[in-house]
């Protein structure tokens, strides 16, 4: 036994860095943050990142840093990544990937960023949306310290009836819908005045007109956590109470500006000119045209819905609609992670 332990010793010493034997090795420690994420809530609720879509020209990569708290240089720092949902982790240029879900990567210590070098950046490319919230984890290690950062990949789409490959071509128009001007039910008010009593003076514009609408589909992973997430629709809308009713001897109907409205309900149903902002939530479930802002509607009945435009395009595809991702909220703050200095 005296044997053995003697030498167990020294290897110890052998293998040791400097700092160690002095006694300094809580000095050292690796750490890493991730873009847009406070420390202490890297682990719980953890980073949020989209599926990365080429065709959608839109830039979602986040920026990872992995940095060490002293000077020393010894051995080597291993960054892994497992979990659910998948991602890349690419170098600071963007060209070379490093590893992605299920696999590791380890740099000498040197290479790096120390006191006074600034953070090494890495980006995190989505790749597929998680099964559970923060159920991709990242963990960098070097010589007994480590530290921790969960990511939930989540992915909205919309989805209208076009194929994808056109949908966000700015090169192609995309979905060609029609202006609303007819008079379906030949009551002599316009389909895009109808169906959502604009006039308070007569009832006739009360009962739909009878068109059929433009379906729209929204979907969002299932990690989502649709209690506490929040969805914001951007379009280029007419809002139904811009409509402009005609006078004695005045111009006839004309809508307001804007090219798009996006309705809960199909052309057939009786709508509501008011947003779903100034509704209570028994309200939105009747029927609600979606506003400006970030309205917060919990499994809305049916689809999403877009009547034909009441003014026209300016040229082809030039109207989108485009949903983005929330976030959820913000956990319990986490303790005993190592501190940049």
């Amino acid at each position: 036994m005296r044997t053995l332990g003697y030498l167990l010793w020294v290897g110890v010493c052998l293998v040791a860095a400097p700092s160690v034997l002095r006694g300094e090795e809580h000095r050292c420690t690796v750490g890493m943050d991730f873009a847009g994420v406070p420390e202490q809530f890297e682990e719980d609720p953890g980073g949020y990142i989209a599926v990365y879509h080429a065709e959608h020209n839109v830039d979602n990569w986040r920026a990872l840093s992995i940095y060490r708290n002293c000077e020393h240089t010894f051995g080597y720092i291993t960054l892994s990544v497992s979990g659910g949902g998948g991602v890349r982790i690419w170098t600071a240029d963007r060209m070379s990937q490093v590893c992605s879900t299920g696999g590791s990567h380890e740099w000498p210590a040197a290479e790096i960023g120390g006191p006074g070098q600034g953070a090494t950046l890495l980006w995190v490319e989505g790749t597929s949306p998680s099964w559970e919230q923060g159920d991709v984890h990242l963990h960098v290690e070097w010589y007994g310290t480590w530290d921790d950062v969960n990511l939930t990949v989540i992915e909205v789409d919309a989805d209208v009836d076009a194929e994808d490959y056109i949908e966000n071509d700015e090169n192609k128009p995309g979905k060609v819908i029609l202006v609303n001007n007819g008079d379906t039910d030949m009551d002599g008010i316009p389909n895009f005045a109808d169906g959502f009593d604009r006039d308070e003076y007569t009832s006739k514009d009360d009962a739909p007109s009878g068109e059929q609408f433009v379906p729209i589909l929204i979907k969002i992973s299932q990690a989502v956590n649709l209690d506490n997430a929040k969805l914001t629709i951007s379009y280029n809308q007419s809002t139904p109470g811009s409509v402009s009713l005609p006078g004695p001897g005045g111009p006839s109907y004309a809508p307001g500006t804007g090219a798009l409205r996006l309705w809960t309900k199909n052309g057939s149903a009786t709508r509501t000119m008011r947003s779903v902002t100034e509704m209570t939530q028994q309200e939105m479930e009747q029927c609600a045209v979606i506003g400006a802002g970030s309205p917060r509607v919990r499994n809305p009945p049916g689809n999403w819905v877009a009547p034909a435009g009441s003014n026209r395009s300016g040229g082809g595809g030039n109207e989108a609609v485009e949903a983005f991702d929330g976030k959820g909220p913000q956990g319990t703050p986490r303790a005993g992670r190592p501190q940049r200095e």
